[in-house]
């Protein structure tokens, strides 16, 4: 997004950085995406503290089918899947597991990072 508008990409995650604060990163398969930012932070020497939640686990525990990938369970829940992959439509996915998941998940789970 920035990086498309002419922002340096090291600007450009300083100023994602300072988007996200102390928010909680909500990721489908959060752990790859974490993976990825704080290698890039790290080569900053900048560090990324932010507690995440996963929606590949909630996935897993709120719905009963085979498949937990992105496409299969926006599938699943009739999200519109023809931008699956682009940033935003996955984020969109994303809140929907969040959404719809959350109240089914089983009230001893302990964790869904």
């Amino acid at each position: 997004m920035l990086v498309q508008k002419g922002e340096k990409r090291d600007n450009a995650l300083l100023l994602f950085k300072l988007f996200i604060e102390d928010s909680i990163l909500v990721a489908h398969d959060v752990k790859n995406d974490i993976d990825v930012l704080r290698k890039e932070f790290r080569r900053l020497e900048q560090t990324v503290p932010n507690r995440t939640l996963c929606t590949l686990q909630i996935s897993k525990n709120s719905f009963l089918i085979k498949r937990h990938n992105l496409e299969s369970v926006a599938k699943f829940l009739n999200i519109d899947t023809t931008t699956i992959h682009r940033g935003l439509a996955d984020a969109k996915i994303a809140y929907e597991i969040f959404r719809r998941g959350i109240s089914l998940l089983p009230k001893n789970l302990k964790t869904v990072q």
